[in-house]
């Protein structure tokens, strides 16, 4: 919060730029942020307790923490059985 609060900036045209000006270290290869624009995603990372940080006007919204492995999953991943998913994704857990 403290973050977003002392952002002094007006020409925000969207996500990716409110993310940029968010990040701690803008050159590491690994991501702090996930911009999403699927609602369903915003809502299983917010019951996954993850902060989500919407800008007005902005179709995407920003997740945080993210981890490397994220970047790799997709919208279908929520929805297969779990079976399917072990084979496709070794790494993920099942819910249980």
């Amino acid at each position: 919060m403290y973050r977003v609060r002392n952002v002094e900036f007006e020409g925000f045209i969207g996500m990716a730029v409110l993310k940029q000006m968010l990040e701690d270290k803008p050159y590491s290869p690994f991501p702090q942020f996930l911009i999403t624009s699927c609602p369903d995603n915003v809502v299983h990372y917010l019951m996954d307790g993850r902060i989500i940080v919407l800008l007005e006007g902005s179709p995407e919204a920003a997740v945080a923490p993210a981890s490397f492995f994220e970047m790799f999953t997709s919208p279908e991943d929520f929805y297969n059985r779990v079976e399917y998913d072990i084979v496709r994704d070794p790494l993920s857990k099942p819910d249980s």
